[in-house]
Parts: structure tokens; C-alpha cells; sequence
């Protein structure tokens, strides 16, 4: 499929459908870091308490976890956070 233009690789272990429009850049957030939240003015937007939708996608990560590639869109900031407090972030 990504052969004949269905499918864009993301990374090694993602794609993103190209027949497939969504408003939403929140599902980028499992191909570069798997491991982190929708965090700051993104949660905000993300769960509609605002009407506001911030131009980047603002994502918590645990500890020093090495992201590998990021895209050029949607922009994600990356915010690191260590043990009890990345908890806190997630609750």
C-alpha cells in the first residue's frame, strides 16, 4: 500500500492513511513517542475545554527517553519529566 501511495511511512512500525482526512494531529503522538501524554494548552484542546487549538501539539515524556525522529507537521514540543511528576501529569 505504501507502494502505490495509500499508505506514508511515519517511522518503522507506523503509517498514516493517506484516504483518511481527521482534524486531529493527536494520533501522531503514538508513532514518535509512544510513550508520551497530550500535555499543556494540547489537553486543553484535546478534551475541548477551549475553543482555542494550539498551532503545535505539546506532549509529556517520562525520564530522558530518546525520541528518534520527530516530523516536520504536526510540530510536537516535548516537555521530559521525571518519575512522580510525569504520574501527576498523566492523572
Amino acid at each position: 500500500m505504501a507502494r502505490v501511495g495509500s499508505l506514508t511511512r511515519l517511522n518503522k512500525s507506523y503509517y498514516d492513511n493517506n484516504e483518511f482526512t481527521d482534524d486531529s494531529d493527536f494520533h501522531y503522538i503514538s508513532a514518535y513517542a509512544p510513550e508520551g501524554v497530550i500535555c499543556l494548552m494540547s489537553a486543553v484542546g484535546h478534551y475541548n475545554l477551549s475553543a482555542v487549538r494550539p498551532d503545535v501539539v505539546d506532549v509529556a515524556i517520562p525520564g530522558k527517553k530518546k525520541i528518534a525522529t520527530l516530523p516536520d507537521l504536526p510540530i510536537l514540543n516535548l516537555y521530559y519529566f521525571e518519575g512522580a511528576r510525569f504520574e501527576l501529569s498523566v492523572d
